[in-house]
């Protein structure tokens, strides 16, 4: 297997959540390209494995292997251009201030994301915003938001006046199954006899406490993993999610992503 070929099949199995089929793609390859390393170490980055994407990095510098923009990333941003000739992008940005924002240094956050030379993504304002969600810090989220919710505005507005609609959100699962709200109804019971609480602050609607809790319980996502115990009737294993960046892999209870997102 050629390095092309090997890295397509790699990227393919990580992008279907497959993450051990991937590491095993790569561990295969006898000829391993640049690319290649840039597409397992995104791979890992997918699924929550910080860590192992790092290192994983680090064993690339040691073979020799020239890293190129994509794959650089929080304790190499500063040497990016003075060692490696690179300028970096939004994406590597976004990557410092989601760095900054998990460790709670919001104020080093949001300067950053102020004194970005090029214009902030969704990304990096939604690394900020969750990095106040985190830590607690009402104060600066709700001044970001206001800060960016008259763009939001106008952006809707232009949208209806030209006749552009959006689909609502969906989840996908790929069992079968029925009576999806009983279940659902069961495992929320379950999980309130281990003391979960609806973090209710997250539904932005002006509706009653009651009615943001029902809003959160039959969210799409719920419903799919509903329909998967239902398919399955196995509870107490690993569950896997996959949001529009990234996978979450959900085990005894805690999230490869730390619960950040």
């Amino acid at each position: 297997m050629d390095a092309v070929l090997g890295t397509a099949l790699l990227d393919m199995y990580a992008k279907c959540g497959r993450l051990d089929m991937a590491w095993e793609v790569f561990e295969s390859m006898k000829e391993k390209e640049v690319f290649s390393w840039n597409a397992m170490i995104k791979g890992l980055a997918m699924h929550g494995r910080a860590d192992d994407a790092v290192e994983l990095f680090f064993e690339m510098q040691r073979r020799k292997f020239r890293p190129r923009a994509v794959e650089q990333a929080l304790k190499l941003f500063d040497s990016m251009e003075n060692v490696y000739n690179i300028e970096p992008e939004v994406e590597h940005y976004g990557c410092l201030v989601d760095c900054l924002g998990r460790s709670g240094r919001l104020e080093e956050a949001e300067e950053l994301v102020n004194s970005m030379p090029i214009e902030p993504n969704p990304a990096v304002y939604g690394s900020l915003l969750g990095a106040c969600r985190i830590h607690g810090n009402a104060e600066l989220g709700e001044r970001i938001g206001a800060e960016r919710w008259d763009d939001v505005a106008e952006v809707r507005k232009l949208m209806k006046e030209r006749g552009v609609k959006t689909n609502p959100g969906s989840s996908m699962i790929e069992l079968g199954g029925k009576e999806i709200y009983s279940t659902l109804k069961v495992m929320i019971e379950r999980l309130e006899m281990e003391g979960y609480v609806p973090n209710t602050s997250q539904v932005l609607f002006n509706i009653e406490e009651e009615e943001k809790e029902t809003a959160l319980q039959y969210h799409s996502e719920k419903l799919a993993i509903a329909f998967g115990f239902i398919s399955t009737k196995v509870y107490g294993r690993e569950i896997v999610l996959r949001d529009r960046v990234r996978y979450h892999h959900f085990r005894d209870g805690t999230c490869s992503c730390k619960d950040f997102w």
